[in-house]
């Protein structure tokens, strides 16, 4: 056995010369002879057994507080997640949920600028004007640095068209191409 450098975690390698490729993470056996008859490793035989393909199964064992660490939402698929997350998630970021902060009553002054709903007419105007012109034909989402998920990027096309066909995005007139949004 070798431990890492958080002691809490301890890792039970079963090693086997069978020549063998494949890594099969398990559950670790389940009574106290079958763990003490585990074999022992260094890090350095650990590491090249397992470059070597001689590792057959390897059992981990983590105590409770840090499983929870490993299963944080982050580290979740969406798909994974139940609706009633998602949901949930959705419900904190409420307006409801900033009544209690100090910053409500200012963040409700701005509560018009990114509507849930797309208004039919332009917002008033606050003193600041921002332009964007969409080449015609474009997509509103053209280069990133990395690709989006296909949501986001639905989301997105939704959002803008939602806001051409209120008028708020126009049809690029400058040889820069850039879109338009009028606010």
């Amino acid at each position: 056995m070798f431990q890492a450098k958080n002691m809490s975690k301890l890792l039970l390698v079963t090693m086997l010369a069978q020549g063998v490729c494949n890594v099969k993470v398990d559950n670790p056996p389940s009574s106290l002879s079958s763990l003490l008859s585990l074999g022992e490793t260094s890090k350095k035989s650990f590491l090249r057994s397992l470059k070597n393909g001689e590792i057959a199964q390897v059992c981990m064992i983590v105590v409770i507080a840090d499983r929870e660490e490993i299963n944080t939402s982050s580290n979740m698929d969406m798909k994974v997640l139940e609706d009633k997350t998602r949901i949930e998630r959705y419900e904190t970021q409420s307006w409801d949920t900033l009544k209690g902060n100090a910053v409500y009553e200012l963040a409700l002054e701005f509560k018009d600028i990114l509507p849930d709903k797309v208004p039919e007419e332009l917002q008033v105007h606050r003193g600041v004007h921002h332009e964007i012109d969409l080449s015609p034909g474009t997509k509103y989402c053209a280069t990133r640095q990395w690709p989006l998920p296909k949501e986001q990027v639905e989301a997105i096309y939704k959002f803008f068209e939602q806001r051409r066909t209120a008028g708020h995005v126009r049809e690029s007139k400058s040889f820069a191409q850039q879109p338009n949004i009028l606010c």
